[in-house]
């Protein structure tokens, strides 16, 4: 809401604004992450896979996917394609609507893996909040792309 509100007072379009800045979100995402390795949090089902993690739990020494590390890196690789992206953008609010469609999509699926989800009856609230998320970004790229199309 803040950033709606300066950028009508300062007269500065909201998706330009937004797709200036969206790149650095996952960035900050990627370092952010880490906070969950050391609070031993995000991480998944016990695993053999070569990215495991051990932790200490009331149950005893488990190895699990590290969820904190698959998001960390996604997002860095979601930064480094939105900054590529940047330049060349089609329309205004693509990068924004980008982002929301890579994150989303990354959040989905590594929700499925996570132990410590919110659940609603028996769905993961992250993922049902991802689906929509990136079900409503991946319409609007698509309608506004279609729209660039027609246009140019």
């Amino acid at each position: 809401m803040f950033i709606l509100l300066k950028c009508k007072i300062k007269e500065i379009n909201v998706y330009n604004f937004l797709d200036y800045i969206i790149p650095y979100v996952p960035f900050s995402q990627s370092f952010g992450r880490w906070g969950n390795f050391f609070n031993i949090e995000a991480y998944g089902y016990e695993t053999n896979n070569i990215f495991r993690m051990g932790i200490h739990t009331p149950k005893g020494y488990l190895e699990v996917h590290p969820v904190f590390l698959y998001e960390s890196i996604f997002n860095f690789i979601i930064f480094l394609i939105l900054i590529k992206l940047q330049k060349n953008r089609k329309f205004e609010g693509q990068i924004f609507y980008l982002y929301l469609l890579l994150y989303s999509g990354i959040r989905m699926i590594l929700e499925s893996i996570r132990t410590d989800s919110l659940m609603l009856l028996n769905f993961r609230i992250s993922q049902i909040l991802s689906i929509i998320v990136f079900l409503c970004s991946f319409i609007i790229l698509l309608k506004k792309n279609n729209k660039k199309n027609i246009k140019g």
